[in-house]
């Protein structure tokens, strides 16, 4: 299961960077800009009534033209504002992606601590080790073996009930 979630926020941050790209071509793409003034140029020149007086088409069709450049700064707001969500959305993955290595990184060091702990328990029980009852001189680099408090409880563990 672990996998499976590793997997999906792989494929979720992945998306999110393919949609920054498509995103950042956009912005940078003429053919984009263009299409979008010709879509609104054609959709608001169809909108005037052709029969109408002169002075009236004259007037709409000036209102159309002063109307192209707040259509364009719209337009480049609203492909900014998608891009920044885009990015947002890729920041909560990468931090879901961190934190969930954070986790299994836990997880397998509280297992390891319990492997040791268990062969720790295992080993006074058959008395391997024994507690130590002077100061133990040892060569740097050279680890004493379990502490006396490890000992201690691995002991405590064995006498309580169910163990």
């Amino acid at each position: 299961m672990a996998d499976d979630f590793s997997k999906v926020i792989a494929q979720k941050i992945s998306v999110a960077q393919s949609k920054i790209q498509d995103g950042n071509k956009l912005i940078l793409s003429p053919q984009h800009h263009a299409g979008r003034v010709t879509n609104f140029l054609q959709s608001k020149v169809g909108e005037i009534n052709p029969e109408a007086d002169p002075q009236e088409v004259i007037s709409a069709l000036l209102g159309v033209i002063n109307g192209i450049p707040k259509f364009i700064g719209d337009g480049f707001s609203d492909d900014l504002a998608t891009m920044g969500v885009l990015k947002q959305e890729l920041n909560v993955w990468a931090v879901v992606a961190k934190e969930w290595k954070n986790c299994e990184e836990q997880q397998a060091l509280r297992a390891m601590r319990a492997k040791k702990t268990d062969e720790l328990i295992k080993a006074v029980d058959a008395e391997d080790v024994e507690e130590r009852t002077t100061q133990t001189r040892r060569k740097m680099g050279d680890h004493p073996g379990p502490s006396t408090r490890d000992l201690r409880k691995a002991k405590a563990q064995l006498r309580e009930p169910g163990s």
